[in-house]
């Protein structure tokens, strides 16, 4: 049986050499160079047998091979078919060993070496680009026979060559005999049906060049080994990588740059004549090699001349969502191929695009994706399924925009302290920060009735010399200094736009366990643009879900911009929640915002899409939403040409503009609302400028400010604004001219002789009240027990303060 098999097999092998031989055999593919030992060298009688006074290497003699084969353990295609060979030698007669090994301690005296793979000497390596990957060569050195292909299958045409010309074994072979090489043996086949058959630059070959790429910078090398193979594989040249600094001598340069165009991947014959090779993005070198291969050397032919003018240009800017496996059938769970994009493109600095057309699922709640680069989610929709996110995965962000800076503990001298006076801090950094302060040992904002509060505590703005940013003053005195921390201010802006979000309610009954699914945003200098987010499958019942966040959310920020956003109020259940939230952040700005539900319904059960604490200089513009409201505290304000569903509340420092805007419910009698449960404080100036509310049909009064006392420690000093007031009407729901009575201030507390001398919240009346173009009847304040407390108010009515 064993003959039986060996002999097909050296049927199938000759067979093979037949077909070979008989379609022009080695002379289809390539030229064939032999620089010593003809074909027919040795073998069965062959020219050159006996007779010649070359020296001989001897392989078989007396039916018993000289040489032992050895080739690579782990060529297995390669050692397959030296077995074939080893059989075909045995029914000859002839018995040959087989030695599967890289070791070149094993070598015999007389051995054939075969393959790439085997680890072979420096005086037995061969260069396989001198004849490429369809050609082979076949040598003897040092009593060595080296037979080797540019790739598997022509390293095996090399060994049915050198069996079927050297040893003898052909169709017409009967016996085999004593068999002898000449020891000059140099055989070459030459691949030479590469499509491309010269490159030239400017008319010059570039053979004589190499590729200049620093070893130091890894994706510049890896993409100039890309372009190597690429050469090399589409037209046989085959180009060394170097690298000299300074070297000025013609070459293929490979370079990382800055200025490698918008679409990030340059190929062009710079001013020196050398074949550029640019990319602006490290980790896109590679990519952009591969595709000026497909559409430049793949689909060339002939000679392929790069001229001075010569430019091509490839996308290498933006990466897909596809790219990295997302589906986008709205089925699959999508978010580690979104969390994979960003960490990619923030390697390399590139713009993340959705697939347009595409619907994400997420349902994931281990990981967040990652933003540092500028972002274009287009038309695509995402749904957010929180239905199976229970309360103990509720805190994963789906997106978390980040600087690439880590936020760092400012270490402090001892018994640091910090007073409202300060125009420095007496600390310096390495550029311009947000800070953090905080005193862990003293509370504020003590919300009445409960007294719960948190640690005192504020951002502001320092350069890096300590100087505080005017618009960022400290608000409190701080006797003792317990944490600080400092956050970038990133120079370079980016900017998220497009797509849809629809979040599918959590499922988890109401408690005031908030939910953290959205767009979290902790960088500087970050703009949010024509984003929607929507709200479905909330829940029926009384304790449906747990409350949200919000989806649009800004934490340890400076100079955020949500601009031409969609928001959507959420159902009402045991908590509020939101849809847009800033905290301990500055210089935040809602533009052109607007809702997708009705901005009014709060008595249905609705509740405000916006809240912040902790803030400094917000700013509400050209927006229609249902609620500006600032909880534990906000330095600076300006709302404009906006329309206000439910309410505006304010509690804090500062100046307050609110200009050309409308309140428009008719749920709440009062323009503006000093939270009561924070102590209806605002230390500094109100302006209300050319504004209107609208008020329930049946209403008798509405106040333009709603301030109400309680006998509560905040934590603070309370103070009632100075008001300016320029231009306000008052309307119906049914459009009609308001007919009641109109008050500037709301009561206070009318029971209470003297809210300016109570020993638990004295509170700070106004320097200055000035009313002017309100054509209704009004009051300054609500009662006369009010009015005496205004002795040393300037009220102005009327006209132009003098």
């Amino acid at each position: 049986m064993k003959k039986f098999i060996s002999l097909i097999l050296a049927l199938t092998l000759l067979l093979s050499a037949l077909v070979l031989t008989s379609c022009g055999g080695n002379e289809t593919d390539g030229g064939e160079i032999d620089n010593g030992g003809n074909e027919g060298d040795g073998g069965n009688g062959g020219e050159g047998s006996g007779g010649t006074s070359e020296p001989m290497l001897e392989l078989i003699k007396d039916k018993v091979a000289s040489f032992t084969i050895v080739s690579n353990q782990k060529d297995a295609e390669i050692n397959a078919a030296v077995n074939n060979w080893i059989e075909m030698l045995a029914l000859y007669g002839v018995e040959a060993k087989h030695v599967a090994d890289y070791s070149v301690n094993k070598m015999q005296d007389c051995e054939i070496l075969i393959g790439t793979g085997l680890v072979q000497r420096d005086e037995y390596a061969v260069d396989i680009h001198d004849f490429g990957d369809k050609g082979y060569v076949i040598k003897v050195v040092n009593d060595k026979v080296v037979i080797c292909g540019g790739n598997t299958e022509s390293t095996v045409e090399a060994m049915t060559h050198f069996l079927e010309n050297y040893i003898g074994i052909n169709v017409a072979t009967v016996d085999v005999v004593d068999v002898s090489v000449s020891k000059t043996l140099s055989f070459m086949k030459v691949q030479d049906d590469y499509p491309i058959k010269s490159i030239t630059v400017n008319g010059e070959g570039v053979k004589d060049l190499y590729i200049s790429a620093s070893r130091t910078t890894p994706s510049e090398y890896a993409a100039a080994q890309n372009l190597q193979a690429a050469l090399y594989s589409s037209s046989g040249v085959w180009l060394d990588i170097l690298y000299y600094e300074n070297d000025t001598s013609d070459r293929v340069k490979v370079e990382l740059v800055d200025d490698a165009g918008e679409d990030g991947f340059r190929v062009y014959v710079d001013t020196d004549g050398n074949l550029t090779f640019h990319c602006a993005y490290k980790n896109a070198f590679s990519k952009g090699v591969a595709a000026f291969e497909e559409s430049v050397l793949k689909k060339a032919s002939g000679t392929l001349d790069f001229t001075d003018s010569y430019n091509y240009t490839s996308c290498v800017s933006v990466v897909k969502y596809s790219e990295f496996g997302a589906k986008g059938n709205g089925a699959v769970d999508d978010l580690a191929a979104i969390v994979a994009t960003h960490e990619y493109a923030n390697e390399g600095g590139q713009r993340v695009e959705a697939d347009p057309g595409k619907t994400y699922y997420i349902a994931g709640t281990d990981i967040s994706a990652i933003i540092k680069t500028d972002v274009d989610w287009k038309d695509a929709e995402f749904i957010i399924d929180d239905r199976g996110v229970f309360d103990a995965d509720r805190n994963h962000w789906i997106f978390k925009v980040l600087s690439d800076a880590e936020p760092y503990t400012v270490k402090l001298p001892e018994n640091y302290s910090l007073k409202t006076t300060d125009t420095n801090i007496g600390l310096t950094f390495d550029e311009s920060v947000l800070l953090f302060i905080e005193n862990e040992t003293e509370k504020t904002w003590l919300r009445y009735p409960n007294g719960a509060g948190y640690n005192k505590q504020e951002v502001v703005i320092v350069d890096k010399d300590g100087n505080l940013d005017p618009l960022t003053p400290l608000v409190f005195d701080y006797g003792r200094v317990t944490t600080m921390k400092a956050y970038a201010i990133d120079d370079k802006p980016i900017t998220i736009k497009g797509g849809t979000f629809t979040t599918w309610a959590n499922l988890e009954e109401s408690m005031s366990r908030y939910y953290a699914r959205g767009l979290y945003v902790q960088r500087a200098n970050t703009t949010v643009y024509g984003v929607t987010h929507l709200v479905d499958k909330e829940p029926e019942t009384v304790n449906g879900s747990r409350p949200y966040y919000g989806f649009f959310f800004t934490e340890y920020s400076h100079n955020i911009t949500f601009d031409s956003c969609v928001m959507t109020s959420h159902k009402y259940y045991t908590s509020g929640t939101y849809d847009t939230w800033a905290t301990r952040a500055t210089a935040v700005t809602w533009k052109n915002c607007t809702q997708s539900d009705r901005i009014d319904r709060f008595a249905e059960g609705y509740w405000g899409v916006m809240a912040s604490k902790f803030t400094k200089n917000l700013t509400f513009e050209n927006c229609v939403l249902s609620r500006f409201d600032a909880h534990e505290g906000v330095c600076n304000v300006t709302i404009k040409d906006s329309e206000i569903g439910e309410i505006i509340n304010l509690v804090g420092w500062g100046t307050a503009v609110i200009e050309n805007t409308k309140v428009t419910s008719g749920n709440k009698n009062y323009f503006v609302r000093l939270r009561e449960d924070y102590g209806s404080t605002w230390e500094g100036d109100i302006y209300i400028t050319n504004c209107e509310i609208h008020v329930a049909n049946t209403s008798k009064k509405a106040y333009v400010v709603r301030a109400d006392w309680y006998e509560h420690y905040f934590g603070y000093d309370c103070y009632l604004p100075n008001l300016y007031v320029d231009g306000f009407k008052v309307k119906y729901l049914n459009g009609n001219d308001f007919t009641g009575t109109l008050n500037i201030i709301k009561t206070l507390n009318g029971s209470y002789p003297d809210l300016r001398n109570n020993k638990t919240n004295p509170l700070v009346m106004p320097e200055v009240i000035s009313v002017k173009n309100v054509e209704h009847t009004y009051d300054v304040l609500e009662g006369t027990v009010n009015d005496v407390m205004l002795d040393n108010t300037t009220v102005i009515e009327g006209k132009d303060e003098e």
